[in-house]
C-alpha cells in the first residue's frame, strides 16, 4: 500500500503520541484514543483524533493549543524541532468532554449535549435578532 497516495475513502490507522525523538511517548499519547480515522478525499488527508481528558497529579485537564508541523520538521543542534506549524482545529471538546463525565461511566453523545446547551442559546439569539429588527 502506498500511504502517499491512498484512494478517496476513510481509513482506520493505529497511532501514538511521541517526543521529538519519534520513540519516547509524549505525556499526550495518555489523552488520545490510539484508533485514529484518517479521511482521504480528494488527495487531501485529515485525522481525527478522540481526546480523553489528561490527568496530571490530582487534576483533570485536557490538551489545549495543539499545533502540527505542516511539512515535517528538522532538528537543531541541541535537538529542538524547527518547520512551519499550523493550528490544530478541534471541534466538540467541551460537549465531548461533559458527555463523558455527566453520567459516567456511561457516555452522553456530544451532539445531544450541544443540542441541549445550543439549542436554547439559539433561540435566544433569534429572540433578541427579531426584537431589534423591529
Amino acid at each position: 500500500m502506498n500511504i502517499s497516495n491512498l484512494a478517496d475513502g476513510v481509513y482506520s490507522i493505529t497511532g501514538n503520541m511521541v517526543k521529538v525523538d519519534k520513540t519516547t511517548a509524549s505525556m499526550s499519547d495518555a489523552a488520545i484514543d490510539h484508533t485514529i480515522k484518517l479521511t482521504v478525499k480528494n488527495g487531501k488527508y485529515y485525522i481525527t483524533l478522540n481526546f480523553n481528558g489528561l490527568t496530571v497529579g490530582q487534576k483533570l485537564g485536557y490538551l489545549s493549543q495543539l499545533k502540527y508541523f505542516t511539512t515535517g520538521y528538522t532538528l537543531d543542534k541541541y535537538g529542538n524541532p524547527h518547520g512551519t506549524l499550523a493550528d490544530v482545529t478541534v471541534t466538540f471538546l467541551l460537549a465531548d468532554t461533559i458527555g463523558r463525565t455527566i453520567a459516567a461511566p456511561y457516555e452522553v453523545s456530544a451532539s445531544i449535549i450541544m443540542s441541549v446547551v445550543g439549542g436554547p442559546f439559539f433561540i435566544i439569539l433569534l429572540r433578541r435578532s427579531k426584537k431589534y429588527a423591529k
